[in-house]
């Protein structure tokens, strides 16, 4: 009777141990997993104006931003702007050191991580793409409202300003014509695009510019995007 009970004993110790030992591996796993959130990392690779790649080989989207595309095509161009917006990032970060932000990271389809980046001395590197003229606000509904206001005050600046790819784009004929929103989403559309006829009337939004759909804080549709190539 001693035994059985030294033997139950014993077996609830082990269990107790194996289950902290499982504990404890799993937790370091994750962890080490994230070890480099919030600690400076240095940039192997910039692939375009909001993407690049650690040296821990972690693709990194900039959160809240968007960047003409860059085009992979043989007999496709580039969007205007998008080459000097990657040479431009890879000036600012290219084989240098950022911080990833642990608030507000994560995945999107493609793997990469989605986040807020900032520079050793503290620069918001998503608001600062914003401000030179480098990049355009990308509404989505997981952005906080706080940095969703900095990243468009940082747009409208710009915007006013004439920096980077306003200067050509707020000029062209592109730049007078209708477009129509989408209160639900914050997309801008261009009147014959088939995601307009998706739209509840309810949540359509007209804009008589693009100065107009931007500076109120829309995005362009990628379907119908009236962004010119080079």
């Amino acid at each position: 009777m001693i035994y059985n009970k030294l033997l139950g004993t014993g077996k609830k110790i082990i269990f107790l141990s194996l289950s902290l030992y499982i504990l404890f591996f799993v937790s370091s796993l994750g962890s080490s997993k994230e070890s480099f959130i919030e600690r400076p990392i240095k940039v192997v690779w910039v692939i375009d104006g909001d993407t690049f790649v650690l040296k821990n080989k972690k693709v990194i989207r900039l959160k809240g931003i968007d960047t003409p595309e860059i085009s992979h095509e043989p007999n496709v161009k580039s969007q205007y702007f998008a080459k000097k917006a990657k040479r431009y990032l890879i000036k600012l970060i290219g084989r240098k050191y950022v911080i990833i932000k642990r608030k507000g990271l994560t995945y999107d389809r493609y793997k990469r991580l989605v986040a807020y980046v900032y520079l050793p001395d503290g620069t918001f590197l998503n608001e600062f793409l914003i401000k030179k003229g480098y990049a355009f606000y990308f509404p989505h509904k997981d952005i906080e409202p706080y940095i969703a206001a900095i990243l468009l005050l940082a747009q409208r600046e710009a915007m006013i300003q004439r920096r980077g790819f306003w200067k050509k784009i707020l000029t062209l004929d592109i730049a007078n014509q209708l477009y129509i929103g989408n209160l639900h989403d914050k997309r801008f559309h261009v009147p014959t695009c088939n995601s307009v006829k998706k739209i509840y009337w309810k949540n359509k939004v007209y804009f008589h510019s693009l100065f107009e759909a931007f500076y109120n804080g829309y995005a362009p549709c990628r379907k119908c995007t009236p962004w010119p190539r080079e």
